[in-house]
């Protein structure tokens, strides 16, 4: 894709020039209506279709040369940039972002990964559960793993929120793996291995096994070099059981592995393996994906007593996890690692647990979901204090010296800064420890790579859209680049590594469209009543009996069921197709004077959603269908019913008047009656009449 814009733009921009200077010709005319039905998203034109049609037939067709060179500069702009005209045209996306109504559905602009979140979520909704997965496979390495532990910013953007909450679409996600795999085909369109191309991959964690993964999509075999017995990195390692089962992560690696991606265990970079030894086993390219295994000190006293234990270290060592048994437990953090460490201390028997964190409950950057769980489970929050020593008697740890603080001017983080109060020091007792302030790189493996260039806590610099190093033929991603990050962030990092990798081999620069969002199918609206989806509350997730669950490591959120989900997925307002330019709500309130329609999420001054307004108000006209750009709302006949459908909302229905002279149904009674009242008294249709235009006008011509 070139970098100037969109190419479809440019095409019409082409045409409207010479129609400047040639004038209103109708071949140009034809050819300015086509491209603006793609850029409109007008897909119920066929507007592909009749361009490819019009451009084979009519190159060279004219005595202008002018006319003929256009034509020819638009085929080849067609054939050079295909998939973005077809993305246009199929997915209703503009890759570019140029074509307003096109720009994509929220959702899915903020997913680092950019899934097509519409697509899975309706075929969801319509109980197609392997179709969803198949789609989410093409963005994606492990959906099972994504749909339990994924931070899901996609919900923060949910349009759906300006109407109650956000689409429960993380919880789909999983849902559709559950439900979905063992009828889905697998990743789909695999080409064969590049025999001459292979990459090694330094790291087992997120970002490494998706470099793996899209490598393979690409046709290019991998090995993935793994310090660990087993593959799966800070998933395996750092993530409870209880929130990700070890079924789910085996089986998602196995299915990665048996594409043809190789996985090497107990082999650690810089200690079994060098750089030197990659490169003399043939691989051209290497990608490093270490993750962030390091626990950052606290910098007080006696931090180095036995009992005070890093939180990493306590999440993966199931001895260290033992220690706590019928022990006082306290962790110092307010991130996810921290939570974890004290839902996992609950569950291995420890007697009391204590969360210390310097700043508010607000501020935390845990999960909300997660922090409630620890709630629930019994784990005793305290809040704004800092700890300045651990305490120690006799070799015997007794507890932790605090200090209160106070919030004070934002840091660089946006957030309030703690501040200490004087003379407000006091113990809190503990017999166990476990600071979980951070992660940080272990870079101590990377010292023999010469030409690396770290920043601050161990990350290294890259190029920002390449990931290459400062040494050819290096690429780094993952928490090695980003610091800590999600698990999403490393899908994303993984999978822009193995674009830049695929170009570094070809010897070329870096295509970015891969790594923009698509569409991939064309999911039709799920026909249901607007009052019953848009008044349904979200659906949230169900967890296992308290006594069970901090009694064991069992997944605590249940299966949900497969009507809950296809409920759910029937909340999603469809982004991808209506993008909620309000064009809909303006002419029928301005144009037609009516204000039948009142959604919350539009961006033509936005009101309360109500589902009934339309039902009661609504007269069948069809403005709002006929103005709107991409098809999203529509005036359809069924039989003798008219229905106004929002992507498969049914805002309202009218009983259409029957002809009496040739039996169609014509008109909706309520926009006769506006008709009429709007006409001169002797312009008016006489209602016992009920004759069609067609009809009228014959029956005045005789």
């Amino acid at each position: 894709m070139e970098r100037e814009g969109c190419p479809v733009q440019r095409s019409r921009e082409r045409i409207l020039g010479l129609k400047g200077q040639l004038g209103d010709l109708e071949p140009l005319n034809r050819l300015l209506f086509i491209y603006e039905d793609i850029i409109w998203g007008r897909v119920k034109n066929a507007p592909f279709d009749s361009l490819l049609t019009l451009l084979q037939r009519e190159r060279g067709a004219y005595k202008e040369p002018r006319l003929n060179l256009l034509l020819e500069e638009l085929w080849e702009d067609l054939e050079k940039n295909r998939p973005i005209y077809e993305s246009h045209v199929k997915a209703l996306y503009c890759p570019s972002g140029e074509c307003a109504p096109l720009k994509g559905a929220p959702c899915q602009i903020a997913c680092p990964g950019k899934v097509d979140v519409p697509t899975y979520v309706a075929l969801v909704g319509r109980g197609e559960y392997g179709r969803a997965l198949e789609i989410l496979w093409e963005d994606i390495p492990f959906p099972g793993i994504l749909g339990r532990v994924c931070v899901h910013p996609c919900e923060e953007a949910c349009r759906r929120a300006h109407v109650d909450k956000p689409v429960a679409i993380c919880l789909l996600k999983r849902v559709a793996y559950d439900k979905g795999i063992e009828s889905a085909k697998g990743p789909r369109n695999l080409p064969p291995l590049k025999v001459a191309e292979k990459v090694a991959i330094v790291g087992s964690g997120p970002a490494g096994l998706s470099c793996g993964y899209f490598l393979r999509k690409l046709g290019i075999g991998s090995t993935i070099f793994e310090a660990m017995p087993k593959a799966g990195g800070l998933l395996r390692y750092g993530i409870p059981r209880y929130r990700l089962p070890e079924e789910v992560l085996d089986r998602e690696i196995q299915i990665i592995a048996s594409l043809g991606v190789e996985i090497q265990t107990n082999t650690k970079f810089g200690q079994d393996l060098s750089l030197e030894a990659l490169r003399s086993k043939g691989y051209r390219a290497i990608f490093l994906a270490l993750g962030a295994w390091c626990s950052p000190k606290l910098g007080i006293e006696n931090e180095d007593h036995s009992h005070v234990v890093d939180c990493l270290s306590f999440l993966r060592d199931g001895e260290k996890q033992e220690m706590v048994s019928g022990k006082d437990v306290v962790v110092i953090g307010g991130g996810n690692a921290a939570i974890d460490c004290v839902r996992t201390s609950v569950r291995k028997g420890a007697r009391n647990v204590v969360l210390l964190y310097r700043r508010t409950r607000e501020e935390m950057p845990a999960h909300r979901e997660e922090i409630q769980a620890a709630l629930e489970e019994g784990v005793a929050f305290r809040f704004l204090v800092s700890p300045v020593k651990i305490v120690v008697e006799e070799g015997r740890l007794k507890g932790l010296i605090c200090i209160e603080n106070e919030l004070g001017a934002p840091d660089a983080s946006g957030r309030r800064q703690p501040v200490p109060i004087k003379g407000s020091e006091h113990l809190v007792l503990a017999d166990i420890i476990i600071p979980a302030i951070g992660q940080e790189v272990d870079r101590s493996s990377l010292c023999d790579v010469e030409g690396l260039s770290f920043k601050e806590k161990g990350r290294i610099f890259v190029d920002p859209e390449t990931l290459m190093t400062r040494v050819e033929g290096i690429f780094a991603g993952g928490d090695l680049v980003l610091g800590p990050s999600s698990v999403i962030e490393a899908v994303e990092q993984g999978k822009r590594a193995a674009y830049a990798i695929k170009a570094y081999l070809e010897k070329r620069a870096m295509d970015s469209m891969p790594l923009l969002p698509k569409r991939y199918v064309k999911v039709p609206g799920i026909r249901r009543a607007a009052s019953e989806s848009l008044l349904r509350s979200r659906l949230e997730p169900h967890c296992i009996e308290g006594g069970e669950r901090v009694c064991s490591f069992k997944e605590v959120i249940e299966e949900v069921g497969g009507l809950e989900a296809q409920k759910e997925g029937e909340r999603c307002l469809r982004c991808d197709v209506c993008t909620g330019c309000g064009r809909c709500v303006s002419v029928c309130r301005e144009g037609m004077q009516i204000g039948a329609l009142r959604f919350s999420f539009v961006k033509d001054r936005p009101q309360e959603t109500d589902p009934e307004r339309a039902k009661e108000a609504c007269i069948g006209c069809g403005a709002c269908a006929i103005n709107c750009p991409t098809g999203a709302i529509t005036l359809e006949k069924e039989g003798s019913i008219l229905s106004l459908s929002l992507v498969g909302m049914v805002l309202a229905s009218h009983e259409a008047v029957k002809c009496k002279s040739c039996g169609l149904d014509y008109i909706a009674p309520f926009q006769r009656g506006f008709i009429q009242n709007g006409l001169p008294y002797h312009q008016r249709i006489a209602l016992e009449e009920d004759l069609c235009p067609e009809c009228r006008r014959r029956s005045r011509s005789v």
